[in-house]
């Protein structure tokens, strides 16, 4: 047994023994005078085998690490490193039944990354908030490309608001700091954060009620209008004196709004509406409404039936008997306050022709956008408008004239004078301007109040020289160009046209309004192809350019303040309405219009002529745009474009390509 017992002992381990004596524990990394950019880092160092060692930090002590293995070297990954110079580091060394040991500190510069608050997910306009180190210079940076350095506060926080010239999107970023004592080092960066940029303004708001010259009550009328989604809207009223008044707030719910002013002030207001989107973005005012406030005529109580008259016979106190002729009671005399103010200042309050078209140049405009619906417009309507005119229509014979009353011949010298003269050529051309100015009026809604006697003057003033501009330029240019005379000439079916896009404009609650009001016509005679599209290139330039520049004239003018100045601004406004909108109907390739000989002439010129038309015109409806947009009518018109162009397109190919080819078999 003995033997069998005695090489196990033989082999047996010995149990541990402490150290009779234990060496200082050292650190070895990082060495002091370091800087680290971060709260995290790897301490190594040496002790004696079989001890624990525990790191300190800081002037707390605290226990950041501890490590206990038998090894004579130790390594420990600290993630709870504070910030701030001279950041002391030991290492304490247990050993069972020694006295601990501590080893030479370390001190460093520790300086952790900033962080960034985490935000939402709705949009924002470029707000960035986080934390840092006291007094820091926090650097924020987009997709490790640019980059923007700003002081944190003295209590580290801090908060930044992003250029907008970086445009909208979704955006990667991150952050760093440094400070006094890291001197040109830098901390690491901070965990990334992605932020929904939203810097375009919405577009201006709409004011759908109350409409220019409404009657109102100065507590409880109601406003309502459309927007952008979600965006909040702010109603204001300026006084005849020039005070500002806050009328109500929305929110924009499925493109509409509405609010309840709580108290109004007597008298003429003009009431806008300004949106600010979810990210904070303010856009531009709407059209402004003219509005009159008064309090609610006083009711007449109604006369009593029984007044003057004995009703019963039966025994009453003795009264006096009437008199056989009653004196009649005086009308209480009405308030001036009982019904609407007559407006004083009505001859300079705006209507739709105020105010109705952007400014030049905003940043409501988008061009990209109205270049998109120009193309889709000439593809979509120009282009087959002209396949379906040519496929479909032919050359018709003109129609001679009919005479309904009288002889069908011809007059001899012998005939009798008619008793009304016939007007003279300026005075024809005179009433026909007149009446093309007042039709092209009701292009937006129109009230019986006196301001709209100055929109019917600045409207036929407008219309005037537009037509001026239609004439005289192009007949000047084409004489340097060409030596056929050009004819001009008076054409009163013009007036139909006027009336059937004012109609079209007022259908579609086009504000600004889509208006046309040319009524003179430039002919050559007998001239080539080449010499009838330069002329209709011409015309269509000069009353493009003349839009343009009123537009531009509209944009300097700015808000009007008395007659003249709202007049002027309207003659601008009717102006570039009516120039650019002409052209773009000019550009039209069917029947007599301009159009047509500039496309048989040249197609590119044509196409050219259209694009840049078009995309100017698109720009100037951009507040319409904007509520079609909203309340998803964008959507029918494209579907309805896309109707008639699959139209045009079927019926030329089929009558050009498919029956042909059918006849032939």
């Amino acid at each position: 047994m003995l033997a069998l017992i005695a090489p196990a002992a033989a082999h047996a381990e010995p149990d541990p023994v402490a150290p009779e004596s234990a060496s200082a524990p050292t650190i070895t990394s990082p060495v002091s005078g370091s800087f680290i950019g971060s709260s995290s880092a790897t301490v190594t160092g040496t002790k004696t085998p079989n001890s624990e060692i525990q790191v300190l930090a800081g002037s707390s002590r605290t226990n950041v690490c501890t490590v206990d293995n038998d090894k004579p070297t130790w390594s420990c990954a600290v993630s709870r490193l504070p910030s701030g110079p001279g950041i002391v580091l030991s290492a304490v060394q247990l050993v069972p039944g020694m006295p601990n040991t501590e080893s030479e500190p370390v001190t460093l510069d520790i300086l952790a990354p900033p962080t960034i608050a985490a935000g939402s997910a709705q949009p924002t306009s470029g707000l960035v908030q986080g934390g840092g180190y006291p007094d820091a210079t926090i650097t924020l940076s987009i997709g490790g490309g640019r980059s923007w350095s700003f002081p944190a506060a003295s209590d580290g926080t801090w908060a930044y608001v992003l250029p907008r010239t970086i445009g909208s999107g979704t955006f990667t970023v991150t952050a760093t700091q440094s400070t006094s004592f890291s001197e040109d080092q830098f901390s690491g960066p901070s965990a990334a954060r992605r932020i929904l940029l939203d810097v375009d303004p919405p577009g201006a708001p709409r004011i759908t009620s109350p409409t220019a010259g409404s009657a109102l009550r100065p507590a409880g009328s109601s406003f309502s209008g459309t927007g952008e989604n979600g965006a909040t809207v702010d109603v204001f009223a300026v006084t005849a004196s020039g005070s500002d008044v806050a009328v109500c707030t929305a929110t924009v719910s499925r493109g509409n709004w509405s609010c309840t002013s709580e108290s109004l002030p007597t008298g003429t207001l003009t009431v806008t509406a300004f949106q600010k989107d979810v990210a904070g973005n303010v856009g531009g005012g709407s059209r402004p409404v003219g509005v009159r406030v008064a309090e609610p005529a006083a009711a007449t109580p109604a006369p009593d039936p029984t007044q003057g008259v004995d009703p019963s016979p039966a025994p009453v106190a003795p009264v006096d008997p009437p008199s056989a002729s009653p004196t009649p009671t005086a009308p209480t005399p009405t308030s001036p306050d009982a019904g609407p103010p007559p407006m004083a200042d009505s001859w300079v309050s705006s209507t739709p022709f105020t105010s109705g078209v952007p400014v030049l140049g905003a940043g409501e405009l988008s061009w990209l956008r109205a270049l998109i619906l120009a193309g889709v417009a000439i593809l979509l309507l120009l282009v087959p408008a002209r396949m379906l005119a040519t496929t479909v229509g032919g050359r018709r014979p003109q129609p001679q004239a009919l005479s309904l009353t009288g002889r069908n011949r011809v007059p001899t010298h012998d005939d009798p004078l008619p008793l009304v003269a016939s007007p003279s050529a300026i005075a024809a051309a005179i009433g026909i301007v007149v009446a093309a100015g007042g039709i092209a009026l009701f292009a937006n809604p129109v009230h019986g109040q006196p301001e709209y006697l100055r929109v019917f003057l600045a409207s036929v003033v407008a219309v005037a020289l537009l037509n001026l501009a239609s004439t005289v330029l192009p007949r000047l240019l084409a004489r340097q160009l060409f030596t056929d005379a050009v004819r001009v000439t008076l054409a009163p079916r013009l007036l139909l046209t006027v009336g059937v896009v004012a109609l079209l404009s007022r259908v579609l609650d086009l504000q600004p309004a889509l208006v046309f009001g040319i009524v003179f016509t430039a002919t050559v005679a007998a001239g080539a192809r080449s010499t009838r599209g330069v002329l209709a290139l011409l015309r269509v330039g000069t009353v493009f350019v003349f839009g343009v520049l009123a537009w531009l004239a509209s944009t300097l003018l700015g808000p009007a303040s008395g007659f003249i100045d709202t007049l002027l601004t309207e003659v601008a406004n009717i102006g570039a309405m009516a120039g650019i909108g002409s052209a773009a109907i000019l550009l039209i390739p069917l029947g007599r219009l301009d159009g047509r000989a500039l496309l048989v002439w040249s197609r590119p010129v044509w196409f050219a002529a259209a694009t840049i038309v078009l995309t100017v015109l698109f720009a100037l409806l951009a507040p319409v745009v904007d509520v079609w947009q909203t309340n998803g009518g964008i959507l029918i018109a494209v579907f309805i474009g896309l109707g008639f162009g699959a139209l045009g397109f079927s019926v030329w190919l089929w009558r050009r390509v498919i029956q042909p080819a059918l006849t032939a078999d």
